[in-house]
């Protein structure tokens, strides 16, 4: 039973840990592209309410922006991806998954396994 659990929780670590690795890696390397795509999605409505009441409201041009240049001085983010990061990353995941399976297995060799395995 011991070795089931550790078992378990060395997969979900390994699991969780390369799935929150690829994720941050494929945010963080498009982050750019997320902040336009959310610019768009932010401006949108602001969009739909000048086509559909242009006329009643004086814009004067008013063109909203998510990271506009009048206030921010960088066009881009600049992203660094630093290898030892990333895999201080991956291993905290995997060692902090192994250590709760083991603190779960510590506690139940206090228990009885067969009392554990019927819920009482």
């Amino acid at each position: 039973m011991r070795r089931i659990f550790i078992t378990e929780g060395a997969f979900v670590g390994l699991l969780g840990g390369t799935l929150g690795v690829a994720l941050g890696l494929l945010i963080s390397i498009n982050l750019n592209a997320i902040f336009a795509i959310a610019g768009k999605v932010v401006s949108w409505p602001g969009q739909v309410f000048s086509k559909l009441f242009g006329g009643l409201f004086d814009f004067a041009g008013v063109q909203f922006q998510l990271f506009s240049p009048a206030y921010f001085y960088i066009q881009e983010v600049p992203v660094q991806v630093m290898f030892s990061e990333v895999m201080f990353a991956f291993f905290f995941a995997f060692f902090a998954a192994l250590v709760s399976a083991y603190l779960a297995v510590k506690k139940l060799d206090v228990k009885n396994p067969a009392s554990v395995l019927r819920c009482e």
